[in-house]
């Protein structure tokens, strides 16, 4: 039994293939199976070895026992998994089940659950990390049940945890317990709300008198509760105790849990085993006392391993019992699931639904009955909620509910205001206690003249209770949705309706500027301007809306921009006209990302929002639009003085060095984008891929010297050709004095500096030149940085402030004397300069060997980057490497020189 934990060490991505599936991983790396299979006879007989029934007695009753349990939970039910009436095929429930990960919870200690953590599509709230206490690594949940004797199993509402019992019991009841470790076990899955139901009449009755009676009663076979008790008596019983948060009462909860934890304590002595599922929500409250060997554990929600694995078992399934062929059900298989896949790659709001069990059922369905998956997060959710409002009601007309409650239109028109009710009471919550909501359905039905409001409302409960799979009882008698993001969506609809009402679109405006700068409020404020112009088609308003939001006062310095931004992104064009689309866009550049006044850290953020949109600066992203600075000839300090505390040695001796001819510094690094134009035109490979995974308006990354060598070739060529560039200049990686000189400024500095794009170089050139008059003394002229003598987080991305590359331009206070941007901090910075110690060689065959392209020898990078220290990102800073050297830091910016 020891070894048992060590075997289930994770899921295998293995497809169901004639009903064999992985379920883990052994020590030895063998994979671990299970199978589809009816109970053996070996089975009947070994586990009808008992002494108080007759051995044919015996036998029949497990025989008519087991069978019944196979065949109760061999296939999985699809109800409370939205409209399936299109899909009426049969689901075999062990080729399907993907064992789910979990965390075990130590009771009360210092930590707390990982904020990261997520269940039911949220991040678990404080009091229910400190409920659950500290929290050890992800183990797959087989493991844990496998390892302790009396588990409890936490999750959310379509978290899979009655899947998992229904599972054991099947496994269980086919022979199959050696799996976990529990050969020979005898699987009893019963639900607490039966035992909590009859508890009414009966208040004395044990859990165990009544485990017994249950099962005599609901199988009713000759001699059951004499072989249960037999069972039990011998130690080879698992106990699957279902839905301590199906017992409403928490009065009656607090009993039965008292009765569970005696029944617990009575059954380990015996050497049985018990497994109890609830709900998180509540579950503090009734936790039980100490019992030796319990623990507990929290699902969570699928990574993509099991997401794929899930998807695949699924369409393999399906696809198996739709078709006889074998092979084309394999294609179709193939092509459904690598379809669904993908969908899943270009969209995140699909693959964060996908992470629910239930919700990933559901999509797997409506694929398979050829519904369309809208990229649009929208349009997606409102299909997933029409959907769980069709089963909804279907499910309430077949079990009678009263005529009374509401239908289909007025239903909705229920729960989008009621959506948003909770959003503001608690945002980003979805959790309300029953008497606060029932006070609101009160109101709510009162308001609609309804004669007896009370009775409607708790009809309304009653009824969801019952039949709902989108507003749930999530247990302690508290409710929410389904999932988090169906009250976010539900609540912008209610926002998005305004618009109907009197002086609706200033109602609409009022909300944004409200709660611009709340992060729970940004889901909602998101999905209601998509709602508005993408799904009832009111693009005009939503750009009247957008741009008069913009122009009120903020909160938060920018949080305006970055929520209009946002929204942008969410809805693409579609959303709003096409003259407010650009027009939005440029506004966000200049008032934005541009802005002396917004924080650096929100016009990041700014920046990421416009790549996903399309950022509207051809400047960034475009080869031929890309602009330069005009760096006239002259004297500067190279490197630092000897006084320099923040020097290193390697920076010192090089002192006054003349640069006499003038050259252009590209204002910024290239940009992906620009890289992605360079590799599609030239058909150029670069050999590490992750450079075209970032975003298109950020400084491209993964390159070596020889790749940035490449680039400027292919520049070089495609410049000359147009006569773009001056009468003996080529592209080129910047020298370290020209890059030095671009970043710190001369002795004198020019009055006057405008970027000028590629295109206009050739002709302004000589204007330029002869402007040597035009220039005036540099104040600062041994500057540590572009802007000056101080580091300032607001003026360059350094030190992980934000983790990453960032969008160019966001900077834009940090430019250099000479208006080029982004020269400290963000990427390394390749230079033609091989690394060698000051001082740097002035005359034409020194400096021509130092700049010699065909050199081997490490290669010299300049400006920091985001990773760097701030040290690093000094002007006078020098850093190498190898030229085959590529990292997630290193870029490079080109130089229109007339020293090559």
């Amino acid at each position: 039994m020891s070894d048992i934990p060590n075997k289930l060490t994770t899921i295998g991505a293995m497809t169901a293939s004639q009903g064999a599936v992985a379920v883990g991983v052994a020590k030895d790396g063998s994979t671990i199976t299970v199978y589809n299979i009816t109970v053996p006879d070996a089975v009947i007989h070994t586990l009808a070895q008992q002494s108080e029934l007759s051995a044919e007695r015996a036998t029949a009753a497990t025989r008519a026992y087991l069978e019944y349990t196979q065949q109760q939970y061999r296939y999985l039910p699809l109800r409370g998994m939205g409209d399936n009436s299109g899909l009426r095929l049969k689901f075999p429930l062990v080729e399907l089940f993907i064992p789910l990960n979990a965390r075990l919870s130590l009771p009360k200690s210092a930590d707390t659950l990982p904020k990261e953590l997520r269940s039911g599509g949220k991040a678990l709230s404080e009091e229910d990390r400190q409920s659950l206490g500290r929290l050890d690594e992800p183990k797959p949940v087989l493991a844990l049940i496998a390892e302790h004797p009396v588990l409890v199993i936490l999750g959310d509402p379509g978290a899979g945890k009655s899947t998992v019992m229904k599972w054991l019991a099947y496994i269980l009841a086919t022979g199959q317990g050696h799996v976990l470790g529990l050969p020979d076990y005898f699987p009893l899955l019963l639900p607490l709300a039966a035992y909590a139901e009859i508890l009414q009449t009966k208040p004395n009755l044990s859990l165990r008198k009544f485990t017994v009676d249950y099962f005599k009663d609901t199988v009713d076979v000759d001699g059951l509760d004499q072989l249960v008790e037999g069972k039990f008596k011998q130690g080879k019983v698992l106990v699957l105790l279902d839905g301590l948060d199906e017992v409403k009462e928490q009065s009656q909860r607090l009993t039965v849990v008292n009765r569970v934890q005696h029944f617990i304590c009575q059954c380990r002595e015996q050497g049985n085993r018990v497994i109890m599922t609830s709900r998180i929500i509540g579950y503090r409250e009734v936790r039980p006392p100490e019992v030796a060997g319990l623990r507990e554990c929290t699902l969570l929600d699928f990574e993509d391993q099991e997401i794929e694995t899930f998807i695949r078992r699924w369409t393999q399934t399906i696809e198996g019992l739709a078709y006889d062929d074998a092979t084309r059900a394999q294609y179709e298989a193939d092509r459904e699931a690598q379809e669904l896949l993908q969908s899943l790659d270009r969209n995140q709001a699909l693959r964060k639904l996908a992470a629910n069990p239930l919700l990933l059922t559901m999509l797997v369905i409506q694929k398979r009955q050829g519904v369309q998956l809208p990229d649009q997060r929208v349009l997606l959710y409102e299909q997933y909620i029409c959907s769980l409002m069709r089963d909804w009601l279907l499910v309430r007309s077949e079990h009678g509910a009263p005529r009374d409650l509401p239908n289909d239109r007025e239903l909705r028109k229920d729960l989008e205001p009621l959506a948003l009710w909770l959003q503001e009471t608690e945002p980003g919550q979805n959790l309300v206690n029953e008497q606060v909501l029932l006070g609101w359905l009160r109101d709510r039905f009162e308001k609609k003249g309804n004669p007896n409001p009370e009775a409607a409302a708790q009809g309304f409960l009653s009824d969801v209770r019952e039949h709902s799979g989108l507003l749930l009882d999530r247990g302690a008698r508290k409710f929410g949705f389904l999932h988090l993001t169906f009250m976010e969506y539900l609540a912008g609809v209610a926002i998005a309706n305004l618009y109907q009402r009197k002086n609706g679109p200033e109602m609409i405006r009022n909300y944004l500027v409200s709660h611009a700068h709340r992060a729970e409020w940004l889901e909602t404020l998101l999905l209601s301007m998509s709602y508005l112009g993408i799904k009832q088609r009111f693009d005009e308003t939503t750009s009247v809306l957008l741009w008069t939001f913009l122009a009120q006062d903020a909160v938060e310095e920018g949080s305006h921009h970055l929520l209009v931004a946002r929204m942008l992104a969410e809805m693409g064009k579609e959303g709003v006209t096409a003259d407010a689309w650009m027009k939005l866009l440029q506004r966000l550049v200049s008032e934005g990302l541009r802005s002396d006044t917004i924080p650096a850290q929100t016009r990041v953020q700014i920046g990421r929002q416009l790549s996903i949109a399309g950022d509207p600066r051809d400047e960034v992203l475009k080869v031929d639009t890309m602009q330069f600075c005009f760096i006239p000839p002259g004297a500067l300090y190279l490197g630092s003085p000897d006084d320099d505390e923040l020097a290193y040695d390697d920076e010192q001796g090089a002192g006054e060095y003349v640069i006499d001819k003038a050259y252009w510094m590209a204002r910024y690094p290239v940009s992906v984008a620009q890289c992605r134009e360079f590799v599609t035109e030239s058909g150029f490979v670069v050999k590490d891929s992750r450079w075209s995974e970032a975003d298109a308006n950020t400084p491209v990354v993964y390159q070596s010297w020889d790749e940035a060598i490449a680039f400027c070739e292919w520049l070089n060529t495609r410049w000359h050709q147009t006569g773009a560039l001056p009468n003996g200049y080529r592209v080129s990686l910047p020298s370290e004095p020209e890059w030095e000189k671009a970043a710190r400024g001369s002795l004198q500095l020019p009055l006057h500096t405008v970027p000028v794009p590629i295109l206009e170089v050739a002709k302004q050139h000589s204007v330029y030149v002869a402007q040597k008059t035009s220039m005036h003394a540099n104040p600062s002229p041994r500057r540590r940085y572009p802007w000056g003598e101080e580091v300032d987080a607001e003026k360059a991305n350094y030190a992980m402030n934000v983790g990453d590359v960032s969008a160019l331009g966001a900077y834009p206070q940090g430019h250099s004397p000479y208006d080029c941007e982004d020269m400290s901090g963000h990427v390394w910075e390749w230079t033609r300069s091989l690394w060698k110690k000051y001082p740097y060689p002035v005359d034409g065959l020194g400096r021509r060997q130092r700049e010699d392209l065909e050199a081997p020898g490490p290669r010299v990078l300049r400006g920091g980057s985001f990773y760097g220290f701030a040290r690093y990102v000094r002007g006078a800073y020098r850093f190498y490497y190898d030229p085959d050297s590529r990292y997630y830091y290193i870029g490079f910016r080109v130089v229109l020189s007339p020293y090559l």
